[in-house]
């Protein structure tokens, strides 16, 4: 391959990552993922070393594009992608480490909270002397910090670092002490996520809606709730709806709107799981028939399913049986036979035994050379 100036390409880049007037956010993110792909490219054909300030000039010229842009899915993504590979150049052709913690530190503080940093990303450049330096500018950037103002900037700087704390102490395998962590004046949701979006915040998130129930902000607690349902439209955060919905006595008021985010959004295991949480079976069997979900759930509501129409379940544990049967080793055919049980016993109910006995003697016909599940099948006297 014949190198391209980089100089060239820096033109290029900046071309293309240039704002005038409002931003289209498909059409940047399209113009980012070309440039994206040619530093991507240098660096998978062993110049990293040109690549690296290039993807880092896309890194900052993408990051100032966020803050003019309000809704802007594809552009973070084109952030974070510049980001991974600028940790890639970094680990095959290393900066100063010292220089690179500093840039790593000023471009969180700075940033409207993306691109979420991974520090193990970086780790290898890093070496210990640029995270030595890191934890340095970090603790001193919060010892610094206003710990009692209302200000909004002084807020953000001190959610800023308390986030940033709490992934290097991720990355560290320890843990943050949130005593005295937030200065007086708690943030919005909106604050908050606008800080802390795509990082692992989940116990900050416990502060902040416990804080906000003590203080009594209710609406704030319940908003940071929803918030993260939005975001993320998955089990553990309908849970969490639920929970703070129900202690403040407005669950049946906010259960509509979260089913239709789940349903919108959330997978077969988020939707079913939570419809098993609600205590809904016939909400779950709809839900598991309608999007599916994983083997286990499915038993789940099937067995519920089952005590008041057994009929209806039968399909699916022969399906269970075909596919335990269908692969090696004896774990999964004592599964199959476990099922098989269960299947006896519902078609029993059904009046549906010599069915059952078909199904059997099938399986043993298509399966007639794996010794070790027939041998199973007999041990368990199942015809």
């Amino acid at each position: 391959m014949v190198l391209p100036q980089i100089v060239e390409l820096r033109r290029r880049l900046d071309a293309a990552l240039e704002v005038h007037g409002s931003v289209d956010a498909e059409v940047y993110a399209k113009s980012a993922a070309d440039v994206l792909d040619t530093v991507e490219s240098l660096i998978a054909s062993g110049h990293a070393a040109e690549a690296r300030p290039l993807a880092r000039h896309a890194v900052e010229r993408i990051t100032r594009t966020l803050l003019l842009i309000d809704s802007a899915d594809l552009v973070v993504a084109a952030c974070q992608r510049a980001l991974g590979l600028y940790a890639m150049a970094c680990s095959a052709a290393r900066p100063n480490a010292v220089k690179l913690a500093r840039w790593l530190f000023q471009l969180q503080v700075d940033s409207p909270g993306w691109p979420t940093v991974e520090l193990a990303a970086f780790a290898d450049a890093l070496g210990d002397a640029g995270l030595a330096a890191y934890r340095a500018l970090l603790d001193e950037a919060w010892q610094n910090r206003s710990s009692d103002s209302l200000d909004e900037a002084d807020i953000r700087l001190a959610l800023t670092l308390l986030v940033m704390r709490e992934r290097l102490a991720t990355f560290d395998g320890t843990s943050v002490n949130v005593a005295d962590a937030l200065p007086e004046g708690l943030p919005t949701p909106a604050a908050f996520l606008g800080v802390a979006s795509g990082g692992h915040t989940n116990w900050l998130v416990e502060f902040l809606v416990q804080a906000y129930l003590d203080g009594g902000r209710a609406g704030d607690a319940l908003e940071l709730r929803r918030s993260e349902l939005r975001a993320r439209p998955v089990r553990e955060h309908y849970a969490k709806l639920k929970e703070t919905a129900l202690r403040l006595n407005r669950w049946p008021e906010i259960r509509p709107w979260a089913l239709d985010v789940l349903h919108s959004g959330g997978s077969g295991d988020d939707i079913v799981g939570a419809m098993i949480d609600d205590v809904d079976p016939d909400a779950a069997w709809a839900a598991a028939a309608r999007y599916g979900c994983a083997a286990p759930l499915w038993l789940e509501v099937a067995r519920h399913h089952a005590e008041r129409r057994p009929a209806d379940v039968l399909p699916g544990f022969r399906a269970l049986i075909i596919e335990c049967a269908a692969r090696t080793g004896r774990r999964h055919y004592r599964e199959a036979v476990a099922l098989l049980h269960e299947l006896r016993a519902l078609s029993e109910r059904c009046g549906r035994r010599t069915e059952f006995a078909e199904f059997v003697g099938a399986l043993r016909t298509r399966h007639r050379r794996k010794r070790a599940l027939l041998d199973e099948l007999d041990r368990a006297h199942l015809s």
